[in-house]
């Protein structure tokens, strides 16, 4: 079953490079620019075996201590062979100019998101596309980032567009560094935000938010962050959030780990001062990546003056905390 349904991902691929009369083919480059991103989405055509899916996700809770971008990535393959992903007619790509094109036809035809989006833009913007999010839940969700302040969001797979901006009263309108539809609640999301700082030579100031709106309202997750992820165990009721973070500030570099299942109202401390498992006190490197989290840590061997590093890895859920790896 499982080859059956990594053939079915891969022959998206082969229908949209074998469409349209000319052969058209993503490898010959149909675009005036080279290709830097494709993405699937859910079009009118788009269909999902819900018992097909229910089974996915209850295959999916056989591993209790699988969560993050590897479980992700595993339902997925599972939920494609369901027809409940993108389908393989309405495709997005992006190009190294930053211009994304839409296709509704497998690639038969393609037009730009600007000329969808032109009469919604403020007066005189311009802005080029960095990145293209279509949700895991429902890939008629998709979201196109761009270098301003102004994003693109659109709830039936591409063919209609608004407007999408992060702004808070507070922090007021931001551009969006990345962006996480959660991965099993339709319309919550994680943006990152990086922008200066009005003081001269300051470091950006990265801020998180989290919306349950697809981006129609925001409020502030956490400040002085590296990175920030989903940590959503299968149908446990939580909605589990992990990130790395300055400890002092922008200016530090000592990083605290932790895990949050309120939106930050509450935490628990991975590393950082008061870690639950004798975790370490402060890193100085955290990659969150594929279900792990990995951290580098600078420990005192004799005297303040040497040191040695240790690298530090959880495996399982975010609750579990962290242990440091024997002889490295």
């Amino acid at each position: 079953a499982t080859l059956l349904q990594v053939f079915h991902v891969l022959a998206l691929l082969v229908v949209v490079a074998d469409a349209g009369g000319d052969g058209i083919k993503v490898s010959s480059m149909p675009f005036a620019f080279s290709l830097r991103q494709l993405a699937w989405a859910g079009g009118k055509a788009h269909s999902c075996d819900s018992k097909c899916k229910e089974a996915c996700l209850d295959f999916d809770t056989a591993g209790p201590h699988s969560w993050g971008d590897a479980r992700i990535q595993r339902r997925d393959v599972c939920l494609a062979g369901c027809g409940c992903t993108g389908s393989y007619d309405t495709v997005l790509a992006n190009t190294d100019a930053g211009v994304v094109l839409v296709s509704t036809d497998g690639g038969k035809s393609w037009i730009a998101l600007l000329d969808k989006v032109r009469t919604a833009m403020r007066a005189g913007e311009q802005f080029r596309a960095e990145q293209i999010h279509v949700s895991h839940v429902d890939p008629t969700f998709v979201v196109v980032l761009t270098n301003t302040t102004t994003q693109w969001v659109s709830h039936d797979g591409g063919s209609n567009w608004q407007a999408l901006r992060l702004s808070t009263p507070l922090q007021g309108e931001r551009t969006i560094a990345s962006w996480q539809w959660h991965p099993t609640i339709k319309e919550w999301a994680i943006a990152e935000s990086r922008m200066p700082t009005t003081k001269r030579g300051d470091a950006p100031a990265r801020l998180a938010f989290y919306s349950k709106d697809s981006g129609n309202s925001w409020k502030l997750l956490a400040s002085s962050i590296e990175q920030c992820r989903w940590a959503e165990q299968p149908h446990d009721g939580s909605h589990s959030i992990i990130l790395s973070r300055h400890i002092d500030g922008d200016k530090s570099r000592d990083l605290e780990l932790v895990s949050s299942e309120d939106f930050m109202a509450t935490h628990t401390v991975l590393i950082g001062h008061g870690a639950i498992r004798g975790g370490p006190q402060s890193a100085e490197k955290v990659i969150i990546h594929l279900g792990s989290m990995f951290a580098i840590v600078r420990e005192a061997v004799s005297d303040a003056h040497n040191h040695q590093l240790q690298l530090w890895l959880s495996m399982g859920s975010p609750g579990g905390g962290v242990s440091a790896l024997p002889g490295v």
